[in-house]
């Protein structure tokens, strides 16, 4: 039985939220009611839940995390300098909060508020699909507390000129910010999404956050996620996809920052023909926690998958990756290869690699596989004995090692920002090893 001392903060900040649950519809009331007894039975993951056997919560639900509804209208100082010199369109959210006054408006898209899109039949329509995917206490933490949250509809055959970069910045020490995003891609639609969490250095906070992305016929999107928090933060997000009709999705997950990381990917075909890459790089020193779990469900035939998942491991860090791929009896001509891969620059870092495969159709390909090893030192001593110092040598090979992965960031000048960001990791990494 979960311990009802360590909850109760969360049922009081859900109390604190009532007066803006009554501005919503009768239908998201109910499901945030039902979500939030949901997480009071359960209470947080533990080692002993088999989904989480690797990462152990146990620091996240001893602290006492709180959430103010005020913070939703504070002023912000930090617009200009969060923003991204990319040439993009801007939303903002701020410890959880959607913030509209100093976010950008895309021409041709449809970004409204939670409370607000409750009362749409588009967003109804478009949440009734998310009930295939199971829940763990925490996602269903997210759907009882992300009231600050947008839903975004990109119309029918609309091609997005701009990227949508969405910052979620975090400065509230103590702080619960549970962001939640809702996208809904039309027939034939286009639309590159970019997901930035960063936080105020030496703030502990916890995020954790949902994106649910629909994708209508012929829909192509393109997402990626940059998380580089604070090293004193907790983080969690869920990215879901349900692909209809010869739709395709490309998403990255960049993992940099925070104490503990857990990234979740779920991508269900609900109709023949789509297409899905699932990526991912984490980047580990200290004794930070990297998680990323992905499901993939092939309900369909003639669906595709791809998952290629690394992590670069200094200090005693632990790098994690679960990896299900599920291909239904009626699912035939199915294509799903998942892949995980390893560097460790340290004796004291950790690798877990659980790549999974259930078939039970006869006409696929299917494959899995995982690789933990260490620099070449061959390859080390040749750029050593050209006049390189050992830590750029072993910097310039650990960013070879994560090539394949950035290659994937169609962007040149988000790119360049990963880039950036991932060198000051990796010179960290190479001042403790």
């Amino acid at each position: 039985m979960p311990d009802m001392t360590e909850l109760q903060p969360y049922a009081d900040v859900y109390g604190k939220l009532a007066p803006l649950r009554r501005r919503e519809a009768d239908w998201l009331r109910v499901m945030r009611d039902d979500a939030m007894r949901s997480f009071l039975d359960q209470g947080f993951p533990t080692v002993q839940d088999e989904a989480w056997r690797y990462t152990d919560l146990r620091a996240l639900s001893g602290t006492r995390f709180v959430t103010d509804p005020a913070a939703s209208r504070t002023a912000f100082e930090n617009e200009k300098s969060l923003r991204p010199e990319l040439d993009v369109d801007t939303l903002f959210f701020v410890n959880g909060w959607f913030r509209p006054q100093i976010s950008d408006q895309p021409a041709g898209v449809r970004v409204t508020s939670l409370p607000e899109a409750g009362h749409s039949p588009e967003f109804l329509e478009t949440m009734r699909h998310f009930h295939h995917f199971p829940m763990d206490s925490l996602q269903e933490l997210n759907v009882a507390l992300g009231m600050g949250g947008v839903f975004i509809e990109v119309p029918d055959h609309t091609k997005l000129k701009r990227p949508l970069y969405i910052i979620h910045w975090s400065d509230s020490h103590g702080g619960l910010c549970q962001p939640k995003t809702v996208l809904r891609m039309g027939r034939g639609a286009r639309a590159t999404i970019i997901e930035d969490f960063r936080g105020a250095e030496g703030k502990m906070y916890f995020t954790n956050s949902m994106t649910e992305t629909f994708l209508d016929r012929g829909a192509a999107l393109e997402h990626c996620k940059l998380q580089s928090e604070d090293r004193a933060a907790f983080h969690a997000a869920v990215f879901r996809a349900i692909q209809t009709e010869e739709s395709a999705l490309s998403s990255i997950s960049l993992a940099f920052g925070s104490r503990l990381a857990r990234h979740t990917g779920d991508v269900l075909f609900s109709g023949p023909g789509a297409k899905c890459s699932l990526t991912a790089l984490s980047v580990g020193e200290g004794d930070q926690v990297l998680d990323h779990v992905t499901g993939v469900d092939h309900a369909s035939p003639a669906c595709g998958s791809e998952q290629l998942f690394k992590n670069i491991l200094g200090g005693s860090s632990r790098g994690i990756y679960t990896g299900r791929v599920l291909v239904r009896r009626d699912a035939q001509k199915s294509d799903a290869h998942q892949t995980n891969r390893n560097l460790l620059l340290s004796g004291m870092a950790k690798a877990d690699s659980r790549p999974q495969l259930e078939i039970l159709a006869d006409d696929v390909k299917c494959s899995h596989g995982a690789v933990i090893g260490q620099l070449d030192e061959d390859s080390v001593f040749y750029l050593r004995s050209r006049g390189i110092d050992e830590k750029v040598a072993r910097g310039i090979l650990a960013t070879a090692f994560a090539a394949e992965i950035l290659e994937g960031i169609k962007h040149d000048g988000l790119k360049e920002k990963v880039l950036h960001r991932m060198r000051e990791k990796l010179k960290r990494l190479g001042e403790e090893t």
